[in-house]
Order: C-alpha cells, then structure tokens, then sequence
C-alpha cells in the first residue's frame, strides 16, 4: 500500500499532470481512455481531468459511464 501511495505522489508532480492533462485531451474513444486507465494511477487521471477543456470532460465522462457499465 505504501508503494503504491509513493507511485501515486511522483505522478501527481506538474509535469506529470500536465503530460496527463494532454493524453486525456486527445483522448478520442473509450477504448483510448481504457488504456489510459491502465497506464496512469485512478487519483492521478482525476486530478488531470479537471483541467481539460468541458466538451472534452463530457466526453470522458460518458466513456467512464460505459466502462463502469453504468450505460
């Protein structure tokens, strides 16, 4: 556990949010955003979405929906 909280502190630096922000911004499916999932720790991906553009969000969203199977 005290690993993973590790991981999770070295992405959440500027950089690596910013590198984040960029990946879920040209985000173009839900399959894209499924590998990002795997890819990024879950606090980390929260983080940087709140800095992408709103249409973009809405999107992420309703690809989060289908992927948790809530659609």
């Amino acid at each position: 556990m005290h690993n993973s909280r590790k991981r999770c502190k070295e992405w959440l630096c500027l950089d690596s949010t910013t590198y984040i922000t960029e990946c879920l911004e040209a985000c173009t499916s839900t399959e894209m955003l499924a590998d990002l999932r795997q890819i990024f720790p879950r606090q980390t991906l929260k983080v940087a979405s709140i800095q992408v553009c709103e249409l973009q969000r809405r999107r992420i969203r309703k690809w989060l929906a289908q992927l948790n199977g809530d659609i």
